[in-house]
C-alpha cells in the first residue's frame, strides 16, 4: 500500500455523480485531481484539461501530468427512448474515450502508471437467481453487449499502462441523484409501486463504498483486473422498496407495476429495472476489502439522513 506514490489523478467523466463525489474524496486525502473536459473553464475546484472525443483531440499535458487515469466517461442508459441511434451513442461513448487515451499515449514520454475504467454489472444480463462472480460469462442483451465492448476497449487501453483495473459497478445509491432519487419522491408521497414482480435481484452499492474501491485500487499495488463493485448482500427490489418506505416512514401499499406495462411504455429500456442481476464481489472480498455498508436498510438510513 502506497497511495501517495501516485498523487496526480486524472478523471474522465469527473462532473458526473460518481466522478464529482470521488474527486472530493480524493482531494480530501491529499491527492491532486484534474478533469478531462470539453470546456476549458469550469466551476469545479479542479484543474481542467481539454479533450474532444469527436475531434479525437486530447491535451498531451494531461497524460504527462497524470499518475493515474480514471475513465468514468459514458452516456447515461437511463434516457428514454432507446432508439437504435441512441444505443449506438451509448456504445461509442464508452469505447471511443479509451481509444483516444491509448492513441495519445504514443506521443508522450512520461506516461501515467495506472488505468481504471468503469463498467457495469449489467454485463451479466438477466439470469434470475444465478449468482455472478467476476469470472461469470456475459449475457446477450444490449446492456451486456455494450459492457463487453466497453471492457474490451478498457483492456486494450489498460495494456498500455503498468497496471489496470475494471470496476463493474452496480446500482449506485447516493443522495445526489441517480436510482435512489427516482424512487425517493414517490416513496415520500406514499405512492411508490414496485416495478415488475419485485423478485429481481438488485446489485446495489453505497457511493462511499464505491469511492473506497477506486481509492483501494490506486493505493494497493496488487489490485488489478476486473472487480464487481456491489454489496456482498444484494436484495430483491421488493426488499429494497420496503426498506426505503420504512426509512421514510411511509408504506408500500400500491400494487406492483406489471412487467408488460413497463415493456409497453419503456420498450427495451425496461430491462434496466426488470433484469435480475445477483452479484457477488468475490475478488474484492478476497483482497480483504471491507464494505462499510452491507445492509441496504442501513445504507438508506445513512443517505437519507445526510444533508
Amino acid at each position: 500500500m502506497n497511495g501517495k506514490l501516485h498523487k496526480n489523478i486524472l478523471i474522465a467523466g469527473g462532473s458526473g455523480m460518481i466522478g464529482s463525489i470521488l474527486s472530493r474524496k480524493l482531494q480530501a486525502l491529499g491527492y491532486q485531481v484534474a478533469w478531462l473536459s470539453r470546456n476549458s473553464k469550469s466551476d469545479a475546484d479542479y484543474k481542467i484539461y481539454q479533450w474532444n472525443i469527436q475531434n479525437e483531440s486530447l491535451s498531451p499535458e494531461a497524460l504527462e501530468w497524470a499518475d493515474v487515469v480514471i475513465n468514468l466517461a459514458g452516456a447515461t442508459i437511463a434516457r428514454w427512448p432507446w432508439t437504435n441511434s441512441y444505443k449506438k451513442k451509448v456504445i461509442r461513448s464508452r469505447t471511443e474515450p479509451a481509444k483516444l487515451i491509448a492513441a495519445e499515449l504514443k506521443y508522450i514520454s512520461l506516461k501515467p502508471k495506472i488505468y481504471i475504467s468503469a463498467s457495469a454489472t449489467g454485463i451479466y444480463g438477466d439470469r434470475k437467481e444465478e449468482i455472478h462472480t467476476e469470472s461469470s460469462v456475459a449475457g446477450k442483451d444490449f446492456l451486456s453487449r455494450s459492457c463487453l465492448a466497453w471492457e474490451e476497449n478498457a483492456i486494450s487501453t489498460g495494456n498500455e499502462f503498468s497496471r489496470s483495473a475494471i470496476v463493474r459497478t452496480g446500482i449506485v445509491l447516493s443522495n445526489l441523484g441517480g436510482f435512489l432519487e427516482k424512487l425517493t419522491l414517490p416513496a415520500k408521497l406514499n405512492l411508490l409501486a414496485v416495478p415488475g414482480n419485485g423478485n429481481q435481484w438488485l446489485p446495489w452499492i453505497h457511493i462511499d463504498d464505491l469511492c473506497r474501491i477506486y481509492i483501494s485500487i490506486i493505493e494497493n499495488e496488487t489490485m488489478h483486473g476486473v472487480y464487481n463493485a456491489a454489496s456482498p448482500n444484494p436484495v430483491t427490489l421488493n426488499t429494497f422498496c420496503s426498506a426505503l418506505c420504512k426509512t421514510l416512514g411511509t408504506s408500500l401499499w400500491l400494487p406492483a407495476i406489471p412487467d408488460w406495462v413497463l415493456k409497453l411504455f419503456l420498450g427495451e429500456m425496461s430491462q434496466i429495472i426488470l433484469d435480475s442481476v445477483r452479484v457477488n464481489p468475490e475478488k474484492l472480498l478476497a483482497e480483504n476489502f471491507e464494505f462499510q455498508f452491507v445492509d441496504a436498510e442501513l445504507a438508506l438510513k445513512d443517505l437519507l439522513t445526510k444533508k
